[in-house]
């Protein structure tokens, strides 16, 4: 039992090393990542609420019954976000680079369907009605399946006041990162060998990454994950009051103004840690997003 134990203390230490690196290293990036996943949280909690005057949405939004509440179905996805952000953002504080690219394009993924999806009630309501494994499958591919979901986006950023230009960038952006972080969902051979080793940040090499450990590869992650996040709050916020014209009733019920702050600290910490790097619509970053209720 002893020699089992050290196995998994050995397991545990790696981490340990890979998160102290991180920290030392990578400080700013993990911060915001933990600050934009808090935010998103706190966006789910606060409409966890049977108080129908309290709620974002109107309960028959979807349908006359008011079944299903939109914000539950929203507050549901929400959570799911960020979980998956968050899961992200702890792999890659612990090295585990190639797990989080993979965690990445799910995030990716769902942040991109939760705007289609808010935007738009028609789509919402098809959304619902998956039941099953072969009705979710028939919808996911109507709704989200060969670009679809790439150019409903594009669709929207138009209408929320985006330059043809920046559309455009956008669209390549999202293209080329699903593509990048396909490989490690599908464990292509790039994906596999290369992702098996970490780099120090030192710039010098170390051998297999096994169960993590210093892994300067995470800093380029880490930057796609604050971008997926930081776009996401900057739409979700602009889809609400440009397109919906609707805000919290009362922002200082639940945790609505709590999450208003913590936007702004992601909207502002982003642009302050990414200033000069290649990164897109940072210029559109004020007029896009809505200002939040007082």
């Amino acid at each position: 039992m002893k020699d089992i134990d050290s196995c998994l203390n050995s397991v545990e230490l790696q981490g340990a090393v890979g998160s102290a690196a991180t920290q030392q290293h990578l400080p700013d990036p993990l911060s915001l990542s933990r600050l934009s996943t808090a935010c998103i949280g706190l966006l789910a909690l606060s409409l966890h609420t049977k108080e129908e005057e309290q709620q974002l949405f109107r309960a028959d939004w979807l349908s006359e019954s008011k079944l299903p509440n939109p914000n539950h179905i929203l507050q549901c996805m929400l959570t799911q976000l960020a979980n998956f952000s968050l899961s992200a953002s702890v792999l890659l504080e612990r090295g585990l680079d190639n797990p989080a690219r993979a965690l990445c394009r799910h995030t990716m993924e769902l942040s991109q369907q939760i705007l289609a999806l808010m935007y738009s009630r028609d789509d919402f309501r098809i959304y619902i009605g998956g039941h099953d494994e072969k009705s979710s499958t028939h919808i996911w591919n109507a709704l989200f399946a060969k670009g679809k979901l790439n150019r409903r986006l594009s669709e929207i950023e138009e209408r929320l006041g985006f330059d043809a230009e920046m559309v455009d960038h956008m669209r390549a952006h999202r293209s080329s990162n699903y593509a990048f972080y396909s490989q490690a969902v599908h464990h292509s051979y790039i994906a596999t060998t290369v992702g098996s080793y970490s780099p120090r940040f030192d710039g010098s090499w170390h051998s297999l990454g096994v169960f993590g450990g210093e892994n300067a590869a995470v800093e380029t992650t880490f930057r796609s994950l604050n971008f997926t996040l930081w776009y996401f709050l900057l739409v979700f916020f602009a889809i609400l009051d440009k397109h919906h014209r609707i805000r919290p009733r009362n922002a200082k019920e639940l945790f609505w103004l709590e999450a208003f702050m913590l936007h702004f600290c992601v909207k502002e910490g982003y642009l302050l840690l990414y200033t000069g790097t290649d990164n897109p619509i940072e210029s559109s970053a004020t007029h896009t997003s809505g200002a939040p209720a007082n």
